[in-house]
């Protein structure tokens, strides 16, 4: 955001760490060696955990910190642009002031840590020229399939609310909720126009904003909004300010400032409610949240978010009118500005399809499916006979304590705890290497691995956490592609899945971990892996304490990569090279699919700083899509 008053302003304390949102996905690396195996996690068999670790050819302890998104944990002080418009270049950037109004330089420079901002100019929401158009969502299934038809603003699973945020994991252009992992489905935000469609351009009641150099006060008639609230509260993402005229800007005062926005909704019985908003920012496009200050700009790029806490039994009485007031405490030329219902996060319809597991309730048999490499859960020593295994997790029954957040899945009774020790990285490290003769003897060039995943509350921290790593599938990764060692598509690759670090603790979705893939890959950005968050509908995205169904699929050399949480595509990448043309660097290897990398690792350079938890069960590798049931 760009101060244009030129003004002196009352100075308040505030770093530019806060500039800087917290990566949601992962400081992904190894620190420095395996932990000597403590509490739950223990070392298989006879073999040292060392060899065994490098008989698996893990480098985890050789990666550097690194999040997924590349975030700079200690970034350049924020440019400030502080004359008046004008027509000719931009001024050069002073150093950073650092008054009552967030503001950042036009251009990227020592903010972002990637070359281009998230929304680029002209393409993040004016509605006079507004963004090509999102991918259509999936057309409804067919008769044979499971199709889960959903109201808009909704989540696959129909019972979370996707909420914003503000602060350091807060909601950018990019982000709705940085610190949860919930990408807007469409850059620059997603809205709902007057006439009910999503990102459009009807705007039944613009206010205008005049250049008039004073402190006043403008309010928007928002019954609809709250009415569609009201009819279901799940659909309150907040409300969008967007500036629709070409350009202009205002600065608007903040409920950190001291005039605060309000909203004050009347019912047919004659009462109020009045309420000051819980989120309030800006949404730029740059990668950073605002963060909170008492003053935010409004223009064309950056549109106002305001989200209000609200129950569905507010709202049970007759609602007469509803009234949006901010104050205004500068304006740059005349601006008109519409309030617009944020949502459409997530798609009016999500394909939910099944697989080999629908036959098989509770997976009770699956495994003597023809399509099946390899099935457990967790019951009996059996499930280690085809895996091998340096760091092996605790195996508890239902009755294993809710402390930790965990509760029983229905239909299954074994389950594997693993539990990162404060004070380690591994919480469990296990292959199931499809070379080895007793699974195959060679590399496949398709496999689905599916698994029952629940996240311990332990995540739920007010300690800032780190993130790391989760099972996947992976090539050959003795010469490259894991370790910081970059792949190129003839040495190696993988493709493990990963977790984010948790969400601060003034964050309304704290009890929300972001999942992820992490890619060592032919075609990939710097010497490590590339995050690929599975952000369609907000799936990858993981409550505390509930249990998914996760799945990925790995084709090489297609080439691509699938996911699905709870039966619903997460994320579907076509455009990833596992392999090039041989010849290949490691002799014998087409470098095809070798194994399902069953690694939990915890990190970055850091180690847990507390005991935390996941539990895992039900555990396939198959041929063709698994699902689940």
């Amino acid at each position: 955001m760009v101060d244009r008053s030129g003004v002196q302003r009352v100075k308040r304390s505030c770093t530019a760490g806060q500039m800087v949102a917290a990566a949601i996905l992962m400081a992904i690396a190894g620190c420095g060696g395996a932990e000597s195996s403590t509490g739950d996690a223990t070392v298989a068999g006879s073999v040292s955990q060392a060899d065994a670790l490098s008989s698996l050819t893990i480098a985890d302890a050789d990666e550097k910190a690194r999040t997924a998104r590349s975030v700079v944990s200690n970034p350049a002080p924020v440019p400030v642009s502080a004359p008046a418009p004008s027509a000719g270049p931009a001024p050069a950037p002073a150093p950073l002031a650092q008054t009552d109004v967030i503001r950042v330089s036009r251009t990227p420079t020592g903010l972002l840590s990637k070359p281009n901002p998230v929304v680029p100019p002209n393409q993040g929401g004016s509605i006079s020229n507004p963004p090509a158009p999102p991918p259509a969502p999936p057309p409804p299934s067919s008769p044979g399939s499971n199709a889960l038809g959903l109201v808009a603003g909704l989540d696959a699973f129909g019972t979370r609310q996707l909420i914003p945020a503000e602060g350091v994991d807060g909601s950018t252009g990019e982000w709705l909720n940085l610190g949860a992992g919930i990408k807007w489905r469409t850059a620059g935000g997603d809205w709902i126009d007057d006439a009910g469609t999503y990102r459009g351009k009807s705007c039944a009641n613009p206010v205008v904003v005049t250049d008039t150099d004073s402190v006043k006060k403008v309010s928007w008639n928002v019954g609809g909004i709250v009415g569609k609230w009201k009819t279901d509260i799940r659909t309150n993402q907040g409300i969008i300010l967007k500036v629709i005229s070409p350009g202009g800007a205002i600065h608007v005062s903040t409920k950190e400032g001291s005039a605060p926005p309000t909203l004050e909704i009347a019912f047919d019985d004659g009462s109020k409610l009045n309420l000051q908003p819980n989120v309030d920012t800006v949404l730029t496009q740059y990668s950073t949240a605002a963060g909170k200050y008492p003053t935010v700009e409004l223009e064309p790029n950056w549109s106002g978010l305001l989200w209000f806490r609200l129950k569905q039994q507010d709202l049970a009485k007759g609602i007469a009118s509803a009234k949006l007031t901010l104050t205004t405490t500068a304006q740059y030329g005349a601006v008109t500005i519409c309030a617009m219902r944020a949502g459409g996060t997530v798609a009016d319809q999500v394909e939910r399809t099944g697989g080999i597991a629908n036959s098989y309730p509770g997976d009770a048999g699956l495994v003597s499916h023809p399509g099946v490499h390899y099935a457990t859960d967790f019951s009996g020593q059996t499930w280690k006979t085809r895996i091998q295994s340096a760091v092996v997790p605790t195996i508890v029954t239902s009755s294993e304590p809710t402390a930790n957040g965990f509760t029983p899945l229905a239909g299954t009774n074994s389950y594997a705890r693993v539990l990162f020790k404060a004070g380690t990285s591994y919480g469990m490290l296990a292959t199931y290497d499809f070379t080895a003769a007793v699974n195959g003897g060679k590399e496949v060039d398709e496999a689905y691995l599916r698994y029952y995943l629940l996240v311990g509350n332990s995540f739920k921290s007010n300690i800032q956490l780190d993130g790391g790593k989760l099972p996947g599938l992976s090539g050959n990764t003795s010469i490259c592609g894991n370790g910081g060692r970059s792949a190129d598509g003839r040495c190696g690759w993988s493709a493990r899945m990963t977790f984010g670090r948790n969400a601060h603790s003034d964050n309304e979705l704290r009890d929300q971990l972001g999942i992820a893939n992490y890619v060592y890959h032919a075609n990939q950005g710097g010497g490590f892996g590339d995050g690929l968050n599975l952000s369609n509908n907000a799936l990858g995205s993981l409550k505390v304490g509930t249990w998914y169904c996760i799945e990925q699929r790995v084709k090489v050399n297609t080439p691509g990569i699938k996911n699905w949480v709870d039966g619903h595509l997460a994320q579907s990448k076509t455009d990833l090279a596992f392999r090039l043309t041989p010849p290949y660097d490691i002799p014998g290897s087409n470098l095809g699919i070798q194994k399902a990398w069953f690694d939990f690792y915890y990190g970055g350079t850091d180690l847990a700083p507390q005991d935390l938890y996941f539990y895992l069960t039900k555990v396939v590798i198959a041929k063709q899509r698994i699902g689940c049931n």
